[in-house]
C-alpha cells in the first residue's frame, strides 16, 4: 500500500498527473542490507478552478453560499483532503433535509492551463422519517426522562444535526 499512499500524498499537494510505481528492491546478501526505490512522476501542480454543486432542483441548495463555506476555493492549489471534507459537509447539509443516505461524489475536469474544475455531484437517495425511538440498558431514569433530551421522536423528518445533538445531550 505504500504505493498509493505516496500517491495520496502528491494529490493533497496538487499533482492530480502523479505516479508512483510499484517498490523496486535491491537486496546485498554479503553486508545484509537493501535498497527500497520508488519510481515517482510528479508532473504539474494543478489549482482549484470552477467550483459547481450538481444536485437535483428539489433540495432547493443555495450553492453560491454553500460554495463560500468551502475550505477549497477557487484559485487554491488543489487539496484531495480539502475536497473530501468540502463533499462531507455538502453530503452533511443534504442530511439535515431528511436524505439519510445522501451521497456526494467530487469531480475533477483538468483543464489545460494546471486548473481543474471540481463538481460536486449529489445522490440524495429517499427520505427518511424516524419510526421509533428505543431506549435500552436504562434501569433508573424513566424513559420520559430521557426522551425530553432527544431532538427526534418518532414520525419525524430525519435531521442529522438532530440525532448528533440528541446523542451528545444523553
Amino acid at each position: 500500500n505504500d504505493s498509493q499512499n505516496i500517491h495520496n500524498e502528491y494529490l493533497k499537494k496538487g499533482y492530480l498527473d502523479s505516479s508512483v510505481s510499484a517498490p523496486s528492491l535491491n537486496a546485498y546478501f554479503d553486508n545484509y542490507k537493501a535498497d527500497l526505490f520508488y519510481y515517482i512522476n510528479e508532473g504539474e501542480v494543478y489549482k482549484t478552478g470552477n467550483i459547481s454543486i450538481n444536485a437535483p432542483e428539489f433540495l432547493k441548495l443555495d450553492s453560491d453560499e454553500i460554495i463560500s463555506d468551502f475550505k477549497l476555493q477557487k484559485g487554491d492549489i488543489l487539496n484531495s483532503t480539502k475536497m473530501k471534507a468540502d463533499a462531507s459537509k455538502l453530503e452533511y447539509l443534504v442530511a439535515d433535509k431528511g436524505f439519510a443516505y445522501a451521497k456526494v461524489y467530487p469531480r475533477t475536469n483538468k483543464n489545460s492551463d494546471f486548473t481543474a474544475d471540481i463538481i460536486y455531484d449529489v445522490i440524495p437517495e429517499e427520505k427518511v422519517y424516524i419510526r421509533n425511538v428505543l431506549i435500552s440498558g436504562n434501569d433508573r431514569t424513566a424513559d420520559r426522562v430521557i426522551r425530553r433530551e432527544l431532538y427526534l421522536t418518532e414520525g419525524n423528518l430525519y435531521n442529522k444535526t438532530d440525532l448528533i445533538d440528541s446523542q451528545n445531550a444523553l
